[in-house]
């Protein structure tokens, strides 16, 4: 069995107690024996904690239960399976399965402590259950927000908030920044949202050349990079000023 695998994203699921998903583009050329395993040519692995995937069989370890002589509660591994890639909402509690092992995380108790609102619920069918931000809430990178069309977005004030409308994305296709009108999109998740900046909304606006928040006034957030200063203003502790 040969293989070449190619890792295209990572999940984290906001704390270290939670795995990260790993999308995993799969190019194979496989020979299998009646005792192989079945081999699929796209999986979706999991590792937790940084832990490696060294081969086809521990990327698909998800989909099979492990045997009984592994020592593993089979009622465990059957609940796990179940589980999958999807997870499940109890209450505001996200149940998923990792390598194995049923694993949690308390979205409520996050939430609480960020001081933001938000729940556990069901994204899309793609992407299955997650901890949601409400629109409107505050949001930081690999956050995701409640509905699927949403996307956290730096807008008026330099706030980053959950906004509705901003549209689905293709994270195998949007691989740079680009313009949308005056959104400039810096980056497309795993989750099909859209992390960004309003540029219209700081005062400036998205260039097209060379895709960029410019012209933006004193006071506005910026970086070297994709937020730049209207002339004379120079970038000084991640605002402009003169």
């Amino acid at each position: 069995m040969t293989a070449v695998m190619n890792v295209m994203n990572t999940r984290n699921r906001g704390t270290a107690s939670r795995a990260a998903l790993v999308a995993i583009s799969v190019i194979a050329s496989v020979a299998c024996s009646s005792e192989d395993a079945p081999i699929h040519k796209d999986a979706r692995a999991l590792a937790v904690d940084g832990a490696r995937v060294d081969s086809l069989e521990d990327a698909y370890a998800w989909d099979r239960p492990p045997m009984a002589d592994a020592g593993v509660d089979l009622s465990e591994a059957e609940r796990c399976k179940a589980l999958g890639l999807a997870g499940k909402c109890e209450g505001d509690v996200l149940l998923f399965c990792a390598l194995g092992e049923v694993k949690t995380r308390d979205c409520g108790a996050e939430f609480s402590a960020r001081g933001i609102k938000g729940s556990c619920g069901f994204l899309s069918q793609e992407w299955g259950n997650d901890c949601l931000i409400d629109v409107g809430e505050a949001c930081k990178d690999e956050d995701v927000c409640n509905g699927m069309d949403s996307g956290c977005i730096l807008s008026t004030g330099g706030k980053q908030t959950c906004q509705p409308k901003i549209g689905l994305c293709d994270p195998d296709k949007e691989t740079s920044p680009r313009c949308l009108g005056d959104l400039l999109v810096e980056r497309c998740e795993v989750s099909q949202q859209r992390f960004g900046v309003d540029c219209k909304a700081l005062g400036g606006h998205c260039s097209l050349s060379a895709p960029a928040c410019v012209e933006l006034p004193q006071g506005a957030p910026c970086d070297a990079k994709l937020r730049r200063c209207a002339s004379p203003l120079v970038c000084k502790a991640g605002h402009c000023a003169k």
